[in-house]
């Protein structure tokens, strides 16, 4: 009993040492240097190293947290993907050229529904459930206005009363997250693609 009591202790005492010698080897530099990215200098001087070195002792926590926030921001650029072809289909429109804008809400529809809403709810559940209750129906709607050689006014009309709703949501929801640098940081429009 004594023999597997040793080596169980031995066993810990080497994966304690281990894991330190991640958590300070690799982790407590680069947690350090995002802090100093993400802060001054003059901040690091003075609190950059409780931060970092809290942060590398809890590693495996917080590359979880990356991870799922990575996944999150890739749903929501996805979103935007979906928007950038809306705008793209819009200005076709104003053109009165509807084999392109057929194209561009044809690609705007694709991204829109390979959004997945149970990602962006885990953390965003308003954003979520605006996407599917307003944004995703109103590019439906757009999309089913369109027939051979004619367009449903009436049908476009309640796409934009849904889209409209969205969108000013959606404006708000880049302000108050600052997504616009989280975007910017984390993600660009090709690598939803």
């Amino acid at each position: 009993m004594e023999k597997i009591t040793n080596v169980l202790s031995k066993l810990f005492e080497w994966t304690l040492l281990l894991y330190l010698l991640i958590s300070f080897s690799i982790f407590a530099p680069y947690y350090s240097y995002k802090f100093i990215k993400d802060h001054s200098f003059i901040e690091y001087l003075f609190l950059g190293e409780i931060a970092p070195i809290i942060k590398a002792l809890g590693w495996p926590y917080f590359l979880y947290k990356d991870y799922e926030e990575k996944k999150i921001w890739k749903e929501i650029n996805k979103l935007n993907g979906s928007l950038y072809f809306y705008y793209k289909a819009q200005n076709a429109l104003l053109k009165l050229d509807f084999e392109n804008y057929k194209k561009y809400l044809t690609e705007c529809l694709h991204y829109a529904h390979q959004i997945h809403t149970k990602v962006i709810k885990q953390r965003y559940p308003k954003l979520a459930e605006m996407i599917k209750n307003f944004y995703i129906p109103a590019i439906e709607k757009y999309y089913s206005s369109i027939s051979c050689e004619r367009i449903d006014k009436e049908k476009i009309r309640k796409a934009d009363l849904k889209f409209i709703k969205f969108i000013n949501f959606y404006k708000e929801f880049i302000r108050k997250t600052n997504a616009t640098e989280i975007l910017k940081e984390k993600l660009s429009f090709n690598d939803s693609l």
